[in-house]
């Protein structure tokens, strides 16, 4: 589910942020169109950022930092009143952005022990289902509502993969738990 959360965030963004800038911003279309090069660009950056810090994080708080900047971003790049603040928000969403798909498929990986294969088609599908349906759901609620409004969608993406991960995380971390007291000899009931 975070891989769809995620991947729908990212396409949602990739899709019609040129659009938006032209619309909502107010930029000429080729300088929107050009705008959008800065988001693959903080994809590069971020990517490249994002496997330096996976050495030395585990990837639960890497993915929850990620979701973070994002979050910290796309607001910027959705509300600004002033074309360099939308531009300038689009740059930090797709830092935050450029990890997501990688943690989250390093997080569903390492969570399917012995099950790779099962892994690797849920992965695919979650990706898959992503990418076709996410971009084509926002143009359809941009038709209706206009790309403005439409784009409080990605926020309700990137909050409930945050609640995902968050949630993930607790019950790894639980696991984790009753691993090591079933391992020190007193059982699960350890502290009992």
């Amino acid at each position: 589910m975070v891989i769809v959360l995620c991947v729908a965030a990212e396409w949602c963004l990739a899709f019609w942020s040129a659009d938006f800038l032209a619309d909502v911003a107010g930029l000429p279309q080729s300088a929107a169109a050009t705008a959008v090069g800065l988001f693959y660009l903080a994809m590069i950056v971020g990517r490249v950022a994002g496997s330096r810090l996976a050495w030395v994080m585990p990837t639960g708080r890497l993915l929850l930092a990620a979701l973070g900047v994002a979050a910290v971003g796309f607001p910027l790049f959705w509300l600004a009143q002033t074309p360099a603040l939308n531009v300038a928000g689009l740059f930090v969403a797709g830092l935050g952005v450029a990890n997501l798909y990688p943690l989250a498929l390093s997080a569903a990986a390492g969570a399917a022990a012995g099950q790779a294969n099962t892994a690797s088609a849920r992965i695919s599908l979650a990706a898959g289902l992503a990418i076709l349906t996410a971009p084509l759901a926002l143009g359809s609620v941009a038709d209706r509502v206009g790309i403005q409004s439409a784009y409080g969608l990605v926020i309700g993406l990137l909050v409930a993969a945050v609640g995902m991960v968050v949630w993930a995380n607790r019950i790894a971390a639980r696991q984790t738990a009753a691993r090591a007291t079933a391992g020190d000899g007193r059982g699960a009931a350890g502290g009992l």
